[in-house]
């Protein structure tokens, strides 16, 4: 009985994000552009509603993920302090990559289209975060690959 209370909840949720994503998908391409500059170039006119969604929905799931781990955190060290030190483990190694990842970060300036960026922090931070996802994405195709192989057949996990 809980568990399909979990289950209506979830869909709920999933089917009113679904909701304002069609609306907002709907209302960017149909209410029409603006061109405020007259520079030859349309820009939409729900491109702030679109933004403040994408910021919003990315808000909303940073803040679901770190309650996770938090709850996580409490009931594992309840029930068992070994998983609790595996947990502290792996988010050990998310803050030593994104570490590694900021030293071999850039921070040089950039021009784009005519526009130089030159702000040093968000340079760093950028290539910070692109540099972790070429690295996550990576260990994520070797692992595939590695698991087509058949590497991990005989390897057993405890739970």
């Amino acid at each position: 009985m809980k568990t399909s209370h979990f289950y209506k909840v979830s869909y709920g949720i999933l089917y009113a994000l679904l909701g304002c994503i069609v609306v907002v998908t709907v209302l960017f391409f149909s209410v029409g552009y603006d061109n405020p500059a007259n520079d030859g170039y349309n820009h939409p006119m729900g491109t702030d509603l679109l933004l403040y969604l994408v910021y919003g929905m990315l808000g909303l799931s940073l803040l679901t993920a770190l309650g996770a781990v938090v709850f996580q955190f409490i009931h594992s060290w309840q029930q068992n302090r070994k998983r609790t030190y595996r947990l502290f483990a792996g988010i050990g190694l998310f803050i030593a990559l994104l570490l590694g990842c900021l030293l071999c970060a850039s921070s040089v300036p950039l021009t784009v289209n005519g526009v130089s960026f030159d702000h040093p922090v968000w340079l760093k931070v950028t290539d910070m975060l692109l540099y972790a996802i070429y690295f996550l994405l990576g260990l994520a195709v070797l692992c595939i690959l590695l698991a087509i192989a058949g590497a991990f057949r005989h390897i057993h996990f405890k739970r």
